[in-house]
């Protein structure tokens, strides 16, 4: 399921523009389905302390390696001083997956499911490795 959305200044001419399966009776009621899910279980509250828990407790330690910490819920980055690339390394070694955002800009997306002693795991590792 997905959008598109454009200036009026893009002309894309009626029928240029498609989709084999978007828009579809399934995909509709399968995103549908996925936002009541969502919608039900709090799913944006739980983003929001999950990610609230995990700074506060990646913030126990001393970060001698980090600039900043930003975040929304659970869409996490970790500014660090120097390059992004050895601790990525470091943190897969440790069982720990990141991705870079730019070259000093460690980016963490966990799934909303995430469970708090998993947070402890990555705050732990990442906590040994920046500090």
């Amino acid at each position: 399921m997905g959008a598109v959305v454009c200036s009026e200044k893009i002309e894309i001419p009626v029928g240029k523009h498609g989709s084999t399966f978007g828009g579809n009776p399934v995909a509709c009621a399968g995103a549908l389905a996925a936002i009541d899910f969502i919608i039900e279980n709090k799913l944006d509250e739980q983003a929001r302390d999950k990610g609230d828990y995990f700074v506060r407790r990646l913030k126990k330690f001393r970060l001698n390696k980090i600039k900043e910490i930003r975040y929304l819920g659970l869409m996490i980055g970790i500014e660090l001083k120097n390059e992004v690339k050895p601790v990525i390394s470091e943190l897969m070694d440790k069982g720990i997956l990141v991705f870079p955002a730019g070259s000093h800009v460690i980016r963490l997306l966990p799934p909303l499911t995430i469970g708090y002693e998993e947070l402890d795991i990555v705050a732990e590792k990442l906590g040994e490795l920046l500090g």
